[in-house]
């Protein structure tokens, strides 16, 4: 039963964070990056942690990115290389929202979370 509970779990996690993606303006304050980041790490904080065990580790590994960078900065790092601290457009914090949400989506379903 806790299996299964957990499988659900991350299921209502997908389609809620996916929703928050969706509707940013809704959720995040100015629609940046950083607070749809604080708002998944609040989250997770709630849930005693579970949501993102292991996820910067997996990317480091998976994606060949840096091991001494939080997530948050991997994915920026992942997506924009060369450019790593570059002032972000509009267009790049959608990029980098996008991205995370894929990547959490993809951990959670190669880790069977899902």
């Amino acid at each position: 039963v806790d299996w299964f509970e957990d499988k659900i779990c991350y299921m209502k996690e997908i389609e809620l964070f996916k929703h928050i993606k969706d509707c940013i303006g809704m959720f995040v304050p100015d629609s940046t990056y950083s607070n749809y980041v604080s708002l998944i790490i609040g989250y997770d904080l709630a849930k005693d942690n579970i949501l993102l065990e292991g996820f910067s580790e997996w990317l480091a590994f998976k994606y060949k990115l840096p091991t001494n960078f939080a997530f948050s900065q991997q994915i920026k790092y992942y997506l924009f290389k060369k450019d790593f601290t570059k002032t972000l457009t509009k267009e790049d914090e959608m990029l980098l929202i996008h991205c995370l949400y894929e990547k959490l989506v993809e951990f959670w379903e190669e880790n069977n979370k899902i």
